[in-house]
């Protein structure tokens, strides 16, 4: 929340009695009208569509569930374990390979730095503090150094907006703990060179993660579909043998219900590092390797639902209709005398800009016409999820041409 973005609330004392539920309803409705819904089809800036449909009838069976305590529910706890490993099996996870269902990116990229620390501390590498990161990585890396007290460093990109080789190279070093590469950029949704990082960085006890929080559930179906394969340029997954963790995010292409995150590991042993005994839970003693305690057991099935309902053919038919909208919408852009792209797509994600003007009016002119846009500094960010509709998307454009020439 930014100050000044919300009139001050008035302060208010805890309710002395209680009121109908048929009141407390009907005000909740109320003061929630002004959110923006995916249904609206003005949403076309966030890496979160509307969950599927199937996932509200597994909240309801699973509200009570907490998978943080696996005595209790051992059968969701059992559900939890085969979705991640339905993920760790997507993105070519040896037979060592598992992790958590957490509560998302931000969650998922702490947890693997705390876990790269712990693993540099136990073979006594203490003075191993730097964290290199692309330019264009998400916040959550400058909360994870922040949190273990790393040095982070952000490393220039290249002409392609992708990490840039040569100046990694230049930063690598014995005190370097970890280097993060992303397989679907927040900006733009650009793919990091993972396998040549992975090959400079072979022997040198660095950690190597890749934040596929969002292409994770991208690009694995886009080397199934024909059409798409070639754009997959290399390996971005466990097929480098350099890659130590992975971060997955299901709540956002997977379209399951928030907060799902996902944090895998090549060999689920390094995550005992940072595991701490829990010795009171009511359904016994146990053990925990996530920031969170308790844990949605809701959440967690609803991955594992939704992964058995649409399989790979069913993701592979949400990335394809995603991407030939994407590829359209960029079609139009790129004759526009308006409009330009920063970068040909590398899946459903398009940076926008006008061809004259500054992009934060843009952006703030776009929000005033009711679009709730991603702003960056270079361009307005579109993703092009499920709930954008082919009508939606024609009266964006619209307003993008529209709002470029003012």
């Amino acid at each position: 929340m930014v100050a000044g973005d919300f009139e001050r609330q008035q302060v208010r004392s805890f309710p002395q009695g209680g009121r109908s539920a048929f009141d407390v309803l009907r005000e909740l409705e109320a003061r929630t009208e002004r959110d923006f819904h995916y249904g609206d089809g003005r949403i076309a800036g966030s890496m979160i569509s509307a969950p599927h449909p199937l996932t509200y009838d597994v909240f309801q069976r699973a509200l009570e569930k907490n998978v943080g305590d696996p005595g209790l529910f051992p059968g969701s706890v059992e559900l939890e374990l085969e979705a991640v490993r339905y993920l760790a099996d997507l993105l070519h996870g040896p037979a060592t390979a598992g992790g958590h269902l957490v509560t998302g990116g931000n969650e998922a990229n702490i947890v693997a730095m705390w876990v790269a620390r712990g693993v540099a501390r136990a073979r006594g590498e203490r003075d191993r503090r730097r964290l290199l990161v692309p330019d264009h990585a998400h916040i959550s890396w400058d909360k994870a150094a922040s949190l273990l007290d790393l040095e982070l460093e952000r490393v220039a990109l290249d002409d392609d907006h992708r990490v840039s080789l040569a100046a990694l190279a230049e930063r690598i070093d014995d005190d370097v703990l970890a280097v993060v590469a992303a397989a679907g950029c927040t900006p733009l949704g650009c793919v990091d060179p993972i396998a040549d990082i992975g090959a400079r960085l072979e022997g040198r006890g660095i950690w190597f993660h890749v934040d596929a929080a969002y292409g994770g559930l991208v690009l694995p179906f886009l080397e199934r579909i024909p059409s798409f394969a070639a754009s997959v340029l290399a390996p971005f997954d466990f097929r480098v043998q350099a890659v130590d963790s992975i971060t997955i995010d299901p709540h956002k292409m997977g379209l399951a219900a928030q907060p799902a995150g996902g944090l895998l590991f090549r060999d689920e042993a390094t995550s005992r590092s940072v595991e701490v005994e829990i010795p009171y839970l009511a359904g016994g003693k146990s053990s925990q390797a996530t920031l969170t305690g308790t844990r949605s057991g809701a959440s967690a099935l609803s991955v594992w639902a939704l992964i058995e309902h649409l399989g790979i053919e069913g993701y592979c038919k949400v990335v394809q209709e995603a991407m030939d909208k994407t590829l359209r919408f960029a079609t139009r852009v790129k004759r526009s005398y308006r409009l330009e792209l920063v970068v040909c797509p590398t899946m459903n994600i398009l940076g926008v800009r006008p061809v004259r003007g500054d992009v934060p009016s843009f952006v703030q002119r776009l929000r005033k016409h009711g679009w709730a846009i991603g702003e960056f500094k270079t361009h307005a960010r579109i993703v092009f999820l499920p709930h954008l509709t082919d009508d939606r998307l024609e009266a964006l454009f619209d307003t993008l041409e529209e709002v470029a020439t003012l």
